[in-house]
């Protein structure tokens, strides 16, 4: 369609990451998107990401239509967050992550390339912390969003709640802030207007 339409478009191979697919050292490529050129200027796009996802249907899979133009000029940097190419130098990054570090990071939701949520820190989805340390969760938000439509699920053993965190605000990033105070295994769920955004899984241990 794009060549039809007179423009310059490339596939580019290589691992998709989702919050149902998790990968290993020894995955093999799983997916593929595209890079356009527009003006002078090239951008990331995933047109099967953007036209519906696969759900199980009586133990078979099925593809369900539900367009969502997130993945459409998404900014190369959270693009990189859940799509890794086999030819790196086809994303525009100065500094592209390597493999591993690309499947320990966080779980990221499509949700997040709706306002541009870029996930900055702890760059792994695991965190092993002890009993009353302080995590920040740090993200790079647009100059125009504001602080207070984030949330904390946390979900510990079968039982979750619903926090506000601490929050700090500089600039262009913002700092979800909260302590743990019970020993254990915790999926964090940072929401945006009860949206999941992004997920980590943090380990809090007896401080000895």
């Amino acid at each position: 369609m794009a060549n039809l339409a007179g423009l310059n478009c490339e596939i580019i191979d290589g691992y998709g990451r989702t919050p149902t697919l998790l990968l290993k050292e020894d995955s093999v490529p799983n997916h593929s998107w595209n890079r356009i050129e527009i003006n002078n200027k090239w951008y990331l796009c995933d047109a099967t990401w953007s036209a519906g996802k696969t759900i199980l249907e009586d133990g078979n899979p099925k593809f369900e239509p539900d367009y969502f133009d997130g993945y459409f000029f998404a900014e190369p940097e959270l693009f990189a967050k859940n799509h890794f190419s086999i030819n790196k130098e086809e994303i525009p990054l100065k500094d592209t992550e390597n493999f591993t570090a690309f499947i320990e990071g966080p779980v990221i939701y499509k949700e997040a390339f709706l306002a541009s949520i870029i996930p900055l820190s702890p760059q792994k989805m695991h965190v092993y912390i002890k009993k009353g340390d302080l995590v920040t969760f740090k993200l790079n938000l647009p100059d125009n969003f504001k602080e207070d439509k984030f949330q904390l699920l946390i979900n510990t053993g079968g039982r979750q709640k619903t926090i506000q965190p601490n929050i700090l605000r500089n600039q262009d990033e913002i700092s979800l802030l909260h302590r743990f105070q019970k020993t254990g295994l915790h999926d964090v769920h940072i929401l945006v207007d009860e949206d999941f955004v992004v997920t980590y899984v943090v380990k809090v241990k007896n401080a000895r």
